[in-house]
């Protein structure tokens, strides 16, 4: 049931966004602007680990509307497969302009991935974890990795993870699990994986503040399913709150880039969001 939940979650978040650039796999009602920035902050601390792709068979784990796919194929992939639990954005995915590359797209989710055993030489998954709610999803999507990595596969995964809490936290209607890092790099590890890098991406400092004056006032986190489902049926008073806060987070950009690009892989562990490369140390046998 509750991968039913969440696979229409992101079904009705394609069909409201799918169709403006990133911002079905973002920040669906945040501004187009800050939307942008996170995926640049993504690109720019993912860099480092392009040069894996070359000549590799690639699985883009929850591709979404494909966002990915056009650095992996600008990297030298060899070959590209992506998955994603939504109907509606590998709908979105599949009518993009991919030119006369290997590349496809399935519907499937992580946890239960419909892909040959030892046949993928890069799992590239950003994101996509920390919406997996329950802790027995989450190992078996991280024992699925490893059951379709071929011997010394590569995994580069991009998640949300605190060095500050001991407990997973679910953050209110949104399906999203912050992780403490601890628990998501020894389940990896559980599984013949070890880390051989790791990067900061986004520390948001001050968007961090102005989030936590939003919950005082709002009384929740964000809420994004419901506005996304009922925005008609918010009150005047809810909207120009939003429209404040869009503000607001424009001001807060400013100040955030800066500290973001200069501090972020010096203070790895207070960033919102951590990148890894792992490798899969033999080959898993199922």
């Amino acid at each position: 049931m509750r991968l039913k939940i969440l696979k229409l979650f992101w079904d009705i978040t394609a069909k409201n966004f799918g169709h403006i650039k990133n911002k079905a796999v973002l920040c669906p009602t945040s501004l187009e602007i800050f939307n942008q920035y996170i995926h640049l902050l993504q690109l720019t601390a993912l860099l480092d680990f392009l040069k894996f792709i070359k000549g590799k068979i690639v699985l883009d784990a929850g591709c979404g509307t494909g966002r990915w796919e056009d650095t992996l194929i600008n990297s030298g992939a060899k070959y590209i497969v992506g998955i994603d639990i939504s109907t509606s954005m590998i709908y979105n995915a599949k009518k993009k302009e991919y030119g006369n590359v290997n590349l496809d797209f399935i519907i499937g989710s992580v946890t239960d991935m419909p892909i040959r055993s030892n046949s993928i030489d890069l799992i590239w998954c950003v994101t996509v974890l920390q919406h997996i709610i329950k802790g027995d999803d989450f190992e078996r999507s991280v024992e699925g990795f490893i059951r379709v990595l071929k011997g010394n596969g590569l995994v580069v995964v991009l998640e949300f993870l605190s060095n500050f809490i001991e407990k997973t936290q679910i953050i209110g209607d949104f399906p999203m699990a912050i992780r403490p890092i601890n628990e998501f790099i020894s389940t990896f590890r559980r599984f013949n994986c070890k880390i051989i890098a790791m990067n900061g991406v986004d520390l948001l400092f001050f968007k961090q503040i102005l989030d936590k004056l939003k919950v005082r006032i709002l009384k929740d986190r964000d809420n994004v399913y419901l506005y996304q489902l009922f925005s008609h049926k918010l009150s005047l008073k809810f909207r120009l709150l939003k429209l404040i806060y869009n503000f607001l987070l424009a001001i807060c950009l400013v100040f955030d880039i800066p500290l973001d690009l200069a501090l972020r892989n010096i203070l790895i562990e207070h960033c919102r969001h951590k990148v890894f490369l792992l490798k899969c140390t033999e080959c898993a046998q199922f």
